[in-house]
């Protein structure tokens, strides 16, 4: 209700508070809540068929007096009611539970929505009522009409209190709540029209592909992730009411929905809202269109899929595609060719955004979008939280950069790190990795340095060529593999101490004999290097005269 759109289940977040837990009297019952503002639009109650206590009063009809008068409803059966949990009977209020909405559709319940999409109290269907105009509960209903819900919360339970209609209230009652992933606020469970696509043909092939391996995930273990997901992904609804974002090319007839529910910024600049058959009276069809905010319309409304707009009173569809939706069409607007070679990706989206990417790709172009899936580690503090700018421990890149060096904080975040895990980020480490920079200068300026001669090439010269050799296969190897981590440790490993450390030291003495075999293993390091510290290798490439770029080298052998 603050951010003003349908989410879909992925994008909830849930939290453990604890709140009042209201014990309220229901006729010959007393039930347990903790939205007692919902009570208004419950349309039946339910027990668990088994529980004795109330077997005999399923199928009744029982006349309960509320706040706003006395109400009918039936008790019906539920398996699901834990008759352990409060009083073990519930209230069912379909509206605004999707438990509740479920069961509604089972037992043909009313669906009566009693919050607006606003979060406001909408107690219109009473006060408009015709039949309600002497009511002595008039007066309760306009006051509650219009309030935010824990607004109107608070003077519901004085109301309940006052009318003898309260029993107890649990002042610890600790359950989880459903936030929006946004903004953190608590999610209201509602009714309104959404555009789905049916995923049960699409993820098929999607199965197929993983299951073979003609998607390779690094690490592996991310393709039962993915497998898991998909087993349980449903309908998906790509509807939201972002005014952000791709409208939806869905087009209304004016004339073939006379009911459709528009809201507009009429020509004198007020917000106006109504049935497009009423406000077609008052206004034209361009000025309705001109300021056009929202339109809602029932499951049978009559419309049509196009790019362009039909010719014809018409209105577009006001929903807007989910960003997922749009986003899992990306390999195919921008990879030309499909398959590509590699997706590097966080494992938190691999929901959100692979899955998609994938089915929408084998459903269009019968292709896969890439060949591998690379999942980033996720950043963290030197403690191992995620980083939030929230909880205060956001470490900004660019300024590590300023210190440092770009390379150093590149390094930090591959040297030795396993993919799909986290990275525990602190300035000491970025530190080390500007020291190594050092280092790599430091050998190329000795190797610079030497007068060339004859070369006399000794066991040492012999067993640091042998070392490079095996260092070439073993970061080729794990480059091929997508081990970052593993190739990033074995360079600094060799780069640091066998060579710099150890052999150079042994050159101390015989500098001009160990040139050559000085320059190779450096040209060699500097290439392997490369992809990992592109600005200080490429710098130090063309500080040794070589003419060509260090980018278009070949890779050693």
């Amino acid at each position: 209700t603050y951010c003003g759109t349908s989410l879909a289940e992925l994008e909830v977040d849930h939290e453990e508070r604890v709140d009042p837990f209201i014990y309220i009297k229901y006729g010959p019952f007393v039930i347990g809540t903790v939205r007692p503002e919902t009570k208004f639009r419950d349309t039946a109650l339910a027990v668990n068929p088994k529980d004795k206590r109330y077997k005999d009063y399923i199928g009744k009809s029982l006349e309960i007096m509320g706040l706003l008068g006395p109400i009918t409803m039936k008790v019906i059966p539920d398996p699901e009611v834990d008759p352990e949990f409060g009083t073990g009977i519930m209230k069912v209020t379909p509206a605004h539970d999707a438990h509740d909405f479920e069961l509604g559709k089972l037992h043909n319940l009313p669906v009566t929505p009693i919050i607006t999409l606003q979060g406001k109290m909408d107690f219109s269907w009473f006060i408009n009522d015709p039949i309600n105009k002497n009511s002595k509960y008039l007066e309760r209903a306009i006051k509650y009409h219009g309030l935010k819900v824990a607004e109107a919360r608070k003077i519901i339970l004085e109301d309940l209190k006052s009318d003898g209609l309260l029993e107890k209230i649990d002042e610890k009652y600790t359950h989880n709540v459903s936030l929006c992933y946004k903004c953190k606020r608590i999610l209201e469970p509602t009714v309104i029209p959404n555009w789905y696509i049916k995923v049960d043909s699409l993820k098929k092939p999607v199965i197929a592909v993983v299951k073979k391996d003609e998607i390779n995930f690094h690490p592996h273990r991310f393709k039962k992730h993915m497998l898991d997901w998909l087993s349980i992904m449903h309908d998906w609804p790509i509807s939201r009411q972002n005014a952000w974002g791709i409208r939806i090319p869905v087009w209304y007839s004016t004339k073939e929905n006379p009911d459709m529910s528009i809201a507009f910024i009429n020509p004198q600049g007020k917000y106006t809202f109504g049935v497009i058959s009423e406000l077609l009276k008052t206004y034209s069809f361009g000025e309705i269109e001109s300021g056009l905010q929202t339109l809602r319309t029932g499951q049978v409304a009559k419309y049509i899929v196009s790019k362009t707009k039909p010719s014809g009173d018409y209105f577009q569809e006001t929903d807007t595609f989910d960003t997922w939706f749009s986003s899992g069409h990306w390999p195919i607007v921008t990879g030309g060719n499909l398959p590509t070679a590699m997706l590097g990706t966080l494992a938190d989206i691999l929901r959100f955004w692979v899955s998609r990417m994938i089915m929408f790709s084998l459903y269009l172009k019968d292709k896969i979008p890439f060949k591998d899936v690379y999942l980033w580690s996720m950043v963290a503090d030197s403690k191992g939280t995620k980083m939030s700018k929230s909880k205060g421990n956001v470490v900004n890149p660019i300024e590590l950069v300023d210190r440092y060096g770009a390379d150093a904080l590149r390094m930090t975040l591959l040297y030795g790190i396993a993919p799909g895990g986290s990275i525990s980020l602190s300035e000491d480490k970025v530190r080390g990795m500007r020291n190594f920079s050092n280092k790599l200068w430091n050998v190329a300026r000795y190797v610079q340095g030497i007068e060339k001669s004859n070369p006399k090439i000794n066991k040492d010269d012999k067993e640091i060529l042998k070392k490079i050799k095996k260092v070439t296969k073993e970061v080729t190897s794990h480059l091929d593999k997508y081990q970052f981590g593993l190739a990033t440790k074995k360079l600094y490993a060799f780069v640091r101490h066998e060579f710099a450390d150890i052999y150079i030291e042994k050159t101390k003495d015989r500098k001009a004999d160990a040139y050559p075999t000085l320059s190779a293993v450096l040209d060699c390091s500097l290439r392997l290097l490369h992809p990992f510290m592109p600005f200080v290798t490429e710098s130090i490439w063309q500080e040794l005269g070589h003419k060509d770029l260090l980018i278009s080298a070949s890779w050693p052998k």
